[in-house]
């Protein structure tokens, strides 16, 4: 309103006493008359129909006041409205993907994948005679190589006890650890410290109990040859 009032005004000057010229009249009568014209300039200023600076030159020929207000109008528009309105669109957009069942479950195939193959990578890095094995001789090598050492640890796999994590991992208690037992092991143990350490207690435990079965069946036995 205040741009058209303003244009309106240089006209009214204008036509009493030219001075502007007919190039600035034209300009004014293309961007900023009437009311709807000065409307729709803004929209297209914000929107890319057509660069502000055109309109803001036609403005400044008749008022440097109303120049400067229409760059605060430009600037406010640009780098606040557009912004927070952008910010809530992507928002919004963030939050129903993040909810989105099929998102997320592609989301976790894709990493157990990208996990599992970094997995392997570092089999391969640990594997020195590419037998395919791993020896517990090469697992120790583990505290020896930094860079092996940031691997693990970079796929949350504590590498402290390399002894324990061999033990743990050698599932089927071979003294050499293949790749798929070294890919299933390590997603067992995939967390902090704590996690290694359930999972020895756990090994420990299965161990101990069929010692117990042992026991009791020997026991058993040694009752049952007592009373015979």
């Amino acid at each position: 309103i205040l741009c058209t009032q303003t244009a309106t005004d240089a006209v009214i000057v204008e036509l009493e006493a030219p001075v502007l010229g007919e190039e600035v009249l034209a300009d004014l009568q293309v961007y900023w008359l009437p009311l709807d014209q000065a409307m729709y300039t803004l929209f297209q200023t914000i929107s890319g129909g057509v660069s502000w600076r055109d309109p803001a030159i036609s403005m400044e020929r008749v008022s440097w006041t109303m120049r400067l207000v229409f760059t605060v109008f430009i600037s406010f528009v640009y780098f606040a409205v557009l912004n927070v309105v952008t910010g809530v669109f992507c928002s919004c957009a963030i939050e129903t993907t993040s909810r989105n069942p099929e998102v997320i479950a592609s989301a976790m195939i894709k990493n157990k994948q990208t996990y599992v193959e970094n997995l392997r990578n570092v089999f391969h890095s640990m594997d020195e005679d590419g037998s395919g094995l791993i020896t517990l001789a090469e697992f120790e090598n583990i505290l020896k190589d930094e860079m092996l050492n940031a691997h693990l640890i970079a796929l949350e796999i504590d590498c402290s006890d390399a002894w324990t994590l061999f033990k743990l991992i050698d599932a089927d208690k071979s003294g050499v650890i293949e790749i798929e037992e070294f890919v299933n092991g390590c997603e067992q143990l995939k967390g902090s410290a704590k996690g290694v350490d359930v999972a020895n207690m756990r090994a420990e435990i299965r161990n101990l109990a069929k010692k117990m079965v042992k026991f009791m069946k020997a026991m058993e036995e040694q009752l049952a040859a007592l009373r015979a």
